[in-house]
């Protein structure tokens, strides 16, 4: 929903550098390694964004990786929050 990469966070732009992929491929291959992910939806809003969505099934995540985004997570209460009190909603 564009909070990613409207404020990157500095480590998943230092991940995403460490694995030459963006910052969309990184958040969703974080995602997709995680043992309660059984899949992961995409919401990419044209082919350019597809192309780099799809990206993060080349992308394998070490522990340490996910370790260093592992701050980056935001609580589900607070998420739905924030999100519930954008203009748009």
């Amino acid at each position: 929903n564009g909070r990613l990469v409207l404020n990157p966070p500095p480590a998943l732009q230092a991940v995403a550098r460490r694995h030459d992929a963006g910052i969309d491929a990184v958040a969703l291959a974080a995602v997709a390694q995680q043992p309660w992910a059984d899949r992961v939806l995409l919401g990419a809003a044209g082919v350019d964004q597809l192309h780099a969505n799809l990206r993060a099934d080349a992308v394998t995540l070490t522990e340490q990786d996910l370790a260093e985004l592992a701050p980056a997570a935001m609580a589900p209460a607070d998420y739905w929050a924030q999100r519930s009190d954008l203009a748009w909603h």
